[in-house]
């Protein structure tokens, strides 16, 4: 019975704060097919500064020199990862995987791309 009671702890049991561990609930291949996508349609911009953006790092170092971290495209989420673990943190039958799941899910939670601080 212990390990049982243990096994569910282990599937079920998320962090009662987030702790702003991104690696728990963040995933690096959904940024880069967010990058992906949207550079599929062409030029792309910064929708606070207006700024054009790149795709690659190599790209924007090569365009414009020293301010290249300005114009470098990051993929991040419209809805905090945050928000999405304080409504479901309590949820007894919500895992940590299903978290991860819908904070990377394009149509709950789809990802902006913008230069600047992570969401």
């Amino acid at each position: 019975m212990n390990e049982s009671l243990r096994a569910l702890g282990e599937t079920y049991q998320k962090p009662s704060a987030y702790t702003g561990n991104r690696k728990l609930y963040d995933s690096p291949r959904a940024k880069v097919s967010a990058k992906s996508e949207a550079f599929k349609g062409g030029e792309v911009h910064d929708p606070y500064t207006e700024k054009q953006l790149v795709l690659r790092k190599q790209d924007a170092k090569l365009q414009y020199g020293e301010q290249w971290q300005e114009h470098l495209a990051e993929a991040d989420h419209t809805i905090p990862i945050e928000r999405v673990h304080e409504t479901y943190k309590d949820d007894a039958w919500v895992t940590n995987e299903n978290l991860r799941d819908a904070a990377n899910s394009d149509e709950k939670y789809p990802r902006h791309l913008a230069k600047g601080q992570q969401c």
